[in-house]
């Protein structure tokens, strides 16, 4: 599974902030969720505040995904890391109701509301 890594970061009036996203692509099940679990329980031990997890690009989430999703978030507990997911979109989102995976994440449109949320911007009715 191929992974993108990125870091959003800026500066407010109550200090610095830094944001770590991970985007996976492609299916995650199996041999590919452990991949991708090792690299989000790596950034989520303590060294980044917030952790996103994009999965706008993941194309099948089965239960071995989830478990590595459930992992990660462990782990990030643990560290006093906040992880959320973004951009959950067709068989991912219907998998992710299923189990109501919204009971455990935050679940964030995309990355412009999480940072949003941190950063305490009001969201606007449509």
């Amino acid at each position: 599974m191929r992974c993108e890594v990125s870091c959003l970061n800026g500066k407010t009036r109550a200090g610095r902030y830094e944001i770590i996203v991970l985007k996976p692509r492609g299916r995650m099940c199996s041999l590919e969720a452990v991949y991708f679990g090792q690299e989000l329980q790596e950034v989520c031990t303590g060294r980044y505040p917030h952790v996103l997890v994009d999965l706008s690009e993941v194309s099948f989430l089965d239960s071995c995904g989830i478990a590595t999703l459930v992992a990660g978030l462990r782990v990030a507990r643990q560290y006093s890391v906040r992880l959320a997911l973004s951009s959950l979109r067709g068989n991912v989102r219907l998998a992710a109701e299923l189990i109501c995976i919204d009971q455990l994440f935050e679940i964030y449109a995309d990355a412009q509301q999480f940072m949003d949320a941190l950063l305490g911007v009001p969201v606007s009715q449509s």
